[in-house]
């Protein structure tokens, strides 16, 4: 009907990871841009301790540019990270307002060790900014067998891909990012 609201997760949840032979339009990677990372906490911390790690998006040098959607990935271990404990949360992003003008969809692939978003905008404006795009939920490991300290933690951003409301691609640079630097 050509407005864009939750009804449209549905076909994006029960077509998720089918591929078809699309093949005009050719997606460019960038090695700079717009940043992106987690701010992952340092220091110990207790196994099953409740983590709520912010996801930024922009920086007050280089915001992101005339942003829409994006979509990307975090990768995780899960012998030190509850698989069943992730989650994403964008009721507070920059971007937007949680079922105002703003959607979320992830897709949770534990076999990977993984979790996908995609994040959009739903009223064909642009926005120019930056700060925290979502918080990421996750639970480190209470069942670390036979470890009594596991260093650096690594949660990684990857296959990020923002867009305009034209569809236009903005670069992104992903900042790897580890912390905690052992679990007791």
């Amino acid at each position: 009907n050509g407005v864009v609201n939750a009804d449209d997760t549905l076909a994006i949840i029960l077509n998720y990871g089918q591929s078809h032979l699309k093949t005009s339009g050719q997606q460019e990677l960038f090695s700079s841009g717009t940043v992106m990372y987690l701010d992952i906490p340092n220091g110990p911390i207790s196994k099953g301790t409740k983590l709520i790690i912010p996801i930024y998006l922009g920086s007050s040098t280089s915001p992101a540019p005339n942003a829409y959607g994006i979509a990307f990935s975090i990768s995780y271990d899960s012998s030190l990270v509850n698989n069943d404990s992730i989650s994403i949360s964008v009721d507070n992003s920059w971007l937007g307002t949680n079922g105002f003008d703003l959607m979320s969809v992830t897709k949770h692939l534990s076999s990977a060790q993984q979790i996908d978003i995609a994040v959009s905008r739903t009223d064909q404006v642009n926005q120019t900014g930056y700060g925290v795009l979502g918080e990421l939920n996750v639970v480190t490991s209470d069942n670390i067998s036979g470890k009594t300290n596991v260093a650096d933690i690594k949660l990684t951003i990857t296959s990020a891909h923002l867009i305009s409301v034209d569809e236009s691609i903005i670069d992104v640079t992903i900042t790897s990012t580890t912390g905690i630097e052992n679990i007791n």
